[in-house]
């Protein structure tokens, strides 16, 4: 086989995988952006770093912006946490395939 059909090919496989990861990368990213941005603003807004904001923050904390606040930094975080638990199971299950697949080379 031509070594140039054989990269086009690679590359090709390469771009298709790619492909459908991205819009997967991309949402992990801006849902960590909008947990960053609510965690500041929510302690900017609903929870300033002062006596007054002490007394303050029970009667902001129900307010809408707060509570949307809250739900991105509870959900925000979860999903975070759990697409960190995906991708580790999934590096086990690659690592435990290659080991399975030395330990038959070797029979």
């Amino acid at each position: 086989m031509h070594p140039n059909i054989e990269v086009n090919s690679l590359r090709n496989t390469y771009m298709s995988y790619l492909y459908k990861i991205s819009p997967i990368i991309l949402f992990y990213f801006a849902n960590l952006s909008m947990y960053y941005v609510s965690s500041i603003l929510h302690a900017k807004w609903c929870t300033p770093c002062t006596w007054i904001g002490y007394l303050y923050s029970p009667f902001v904390s129900t307010t809408p912006h707060c509570v949307l606040f809250q739900w991105v930094i509870y959900f925000g975080g979860n999903y975070i946490r759990n697409t960190w638990i995906v991708f580790g199971t999934y590096l086990i299950h690659i690592y435990l395939s290659w080991v399975n697949e030395m330990m038959l080379s070797n029979i």
